[in-house]
């Protein structure tokens, strides 16, 4: 028994090893029948893109075949021509910008002209809109002479205005911006805005067309707020720049309401006696006679209209300079009212 056990241990070894065999057999011949399946997809593969590429170069070299033909030429059909009508419009396309090299330079808004114009409308919408309340609250007597030097900014800065306004009309026509409702308002107020400043403010009919030259200062706040919204800018930099722009504006707008406040041509004193402003009301002082505003120079009167609006501004009123009309409280009152509004917040 012993012996016939020895015997079928090795019967059962020698089957295990040709059934592996049989197995790595079949896998060699399934690995060699893939491999020529794909060996003759390859050929009828490259024998297809072969055939192709003959085709094509015969088509390509081949000389355009001309046929005679035996019957009479038909005269056209209405729907003959509208054939060709159609087909002439696609193969003939009108000529585009891009075809043009003469309109490179004006395709290109991010040129070196234009931002080299764009900085230069900040630099003039900053003058522009400091000095036009400086003249509004300086030069507002039609007595006082019009120096000729600022006739001559005046000329340069309504010149300014007016190019700046054709080159916004000529980018909207082109189609490099889009304009909308707001776009077209500003438009209209920069075209307010080019009246020269004499007319304006030697006649007190258009006082009012003041307002246009002050809001061009949007210019450089839309610039920064365009800056800040840049990855590659330095944003606290920028809102820094904003806040101090903000702050001396406003600052310089208040003083020059003050001063002209303070020079609007009263009646006489003994006939009214809440006619006096804050500056005719100011006592004796330095041995000048303040109930005549022409004892005062012009700079010095200035700086005393800015020192009035920064101790208003900061709600700290020492007393030395305050209101003394109707028309003064109301201005302060509106002044002080967006002052403790943004203090509560």
């Amino acid at each position: 028994m012993a012996e016939r056990q020895t015997e079928k241990v090795p019967l059962l070894g020698m089957k295990n090893v040709d059934r592996q065999k049989m197995k790595q057999a079949d896998l060699t011949s399934k690995v060699d029948d893939g491999m020529q399946i794909s060996k003759a997809l390859e050929r009828k593969w490259i024998g297809k893109t072969e055939h192709i590429t003959v085709d094509m170069r015969e088509q390509i070299h081949s000389p355009p075949q001309t046929t005679t033909s035996t019957h009479t030429h038909s005269p056209p059909t209405a729907t003959d021509t509208a054939a060709k009508g159609t087909t002439s419009a696609h193969t003939h396309s009108p000529p585009t910008a891009s075809d043009d090299p003469g309109s490179a330079l004006a395709s290109n808004v991010n040129c070196r002209v234009y931002r080299a114009w764009e900085c230069f409308m900040l630099i003039w919408a900053f003058i522009c809109s400091y000095g036009t309340p400086f003249m509004f609250g300086v030069y507002n007597d039609s007595d006082i002479s019009i120096p000729v030097l600022l006739i001559m900014f005046d000329g340069a800065s309504t010149l300014i205005g007016l190019i700046d306004l054709f080159v916004e009309i000529w980018m909207w026509v082109k189609g490099f911006t889009a304009k909308g409702i707001n776009g077209w308002i500003w438009c209209l107020l920069d075209i307010f805005g080019c009246i020269p400043w004499f007319i304006i403010f030697k006649t007190r009919v258009w006082g009012g067309l003041a307002i246009p030259r002050v809001l061009r200062i949007r210019k450089i706040f839309k610039w920064l707020q365009k800056k800040k919204h840049d990855a590659d800018a330095e944003r606290f930099a920028y809102r820094a720049l904003e806040l101090i722009l903000v702050f001396f504006f406003w600052l310089h707008l208040e003083g020059c309401v003050f001063h002209y406040l303070a020079t609007i041509p009263p009646p006489p004193l003994s006939k009214c006696d809440s006619c006096a402003t804050w500056l005719t009301s100011l006592e004796l002082r330095d041995g000048i006679d303040y109930s005549d505003i022409t004892n005062v120079a012009k700079w010095k009167r200035y700086f005393m209209s800015l020192y009035f609006a920064l101790i208003t501004m900061s709600t700290v009123g020492y007393g030395a300079i305050h209101p003394v009309n109707f028309i003064e409280m109301v201005f302060m009152g509106h002044l002080l009212l967006p002052t403790l509004l943004s203090l509560a917040i």
